[in-house]
């Protein structure tokens, strides 16, 4: 409750603001998955006390939003040094599909679900790139404008190279592409496994 009532003050522009209940509510659940993942019982007491401190935090909150104190952005832009953490990390602990999503997410400044659905049939060859193109997008839902990206080869740093990483995912799944052409999902799951799995 400390570590959480201290990061819900934040400054944008000059103006202080505190962040909106969705994102320090986002604390607890990264905690209860945690604890779920490293098989830690949590104390008892945790889940009633989270409990009182988010409904009387949603209060002030409505109280912010009324004097515009309130930050809507839902959360911060991943900064690149913990893009780089995380890359090294996935790597390390050989969770491949965490690394070559976050690097194709990046590379594309792409939303998750974008990425979901990308199959061979998205790439092109730009002039000294590889050219992503969505088949559709939030904003345009049916496709009709949708630009490719172009995504240039990190020939530096592997880690967090689009080419690297997307050669390296293909190579590993080469069994999956001989009935479908997608690098992250299937054919026959619901839009947004990938994503969601991510």
């Amino acid at each position: 409750k400390i570590f959480m009532s201290k990061r819900k003050k934040k400054e944008v522009n000059g103006t202080p603001k505190i962040y909106s209940h969705g994102h320090i509510r986002k604390y607890r659940d990264a905690i209860l998955w945690g604890a779920e993942k490293a098989d830690q019982t949590l104390p008892t007491n945790f889940r009633p006390q989270m409990k009182r401190f988010l409904e009387s935090y949603l209060k002030e909150t409505k109280k912010a939003k009324q004097n515009n104190m309130i930050d809507e952005e839902e959360s911060d832009p991943i900064p690149f040094g913990l893009y780089r953490k995380i890359c090294s990390w996935s790597i390390k602990e050989r969770e491949l599909h965490v690394w070559v999503f976050t690097v194709v997410q990046w590379n594309c400044i792409a939303r998750s679900v974008s990425i979901d659905q990308l199959g061979f049939h998205n790439l092109s060859a730009g002039e000294d790139s590889i050219r992503v193109t969505y088949d559709m997008t939030k904003m345009d839902q049916g496709g009709k404008n949708v630009c490719p990206k172009n995504v240039f080869a990190n020939p530096h740093d592997p880690a967090i190279s689009f080419h690297y990483a997307l050669g390296v995912w293909l190579s590993l799944i080469q069994d999956k592409l001989e009935v479908s052409e997608k690098f992250f999902s299937s054919d026959n799951v619901e839009q947004g496994q990938a994503s969601q799995n991510y």
